[in-house]
C-alpha cells in the first residue's frame, strides 16, 4: 500500500483553500515534511514571505489558501512566478472571503 500522495509521482500541483496553515501539523503532512507519504515531497512557493496572507479578505492576518507543487515545477519557476493577489476593489470580499493566490507554472520536460 502507498498513500494517494506517493502514488501521483511528480510532478504534483496541490491548490486551494486547505483550512490549514503552514505552522499547523495537517500543512506539515501536505507538503509531506517527514516523508511519510513517501518520495513525493511539495514545495510552497510562499513559503519565505510571511505576509502573503490570505484570509479574511478584507484584512488578512493568516494564509489559508496554497499552491504546493513539486520541486521539478519549483526549480523552473522564476522569482516573482508566487502571490498573493489584492482586493480588485472595496467591494471585492464581497465575491469571497478570502483572496488569490497566483501562480504561474513550468511544468518540467
Amino acid at each position: 500500500w502507498q498513500p494517494p500522495l506517493a502514488r501521483l509521482g511528480p510532478p504534483v500541483v496541490l491548490a486551494g483553500d486547505l483550512n490549514t496553515t503552514p505552522d499547523q501539523a495537517s500543512y506539515r503532512a501536505l507538503v509531506n515534511a517527514d516523508g511519510a507519504l513517501g518520495p513525493v515531497r511539495l514545495v510552497d512557493p510562499l513559503a519565505d514571505r510571511p505576509l502573503a496572507l490570505s484570509h479574511p479578505a478584507d484584512r488578512p492576518t493568516r494564509r489559508l489558501d496554497h499552491v504546493l507543487v513539486s520541486p521539478a515545477i519549483a526549480a523552473r519557476s522564476v522569482a516573482g512566478w508566487a502571490r498573493v493577489a489584492r482586493p480588485l476593489g472595496a467591494r471585492s470580499h464581497a465575491l469571497s472571503d478570502h483572496l488569490p493566490v497566483v501562480v504561474t507554472l513550468v511544468a518540467p520536460r
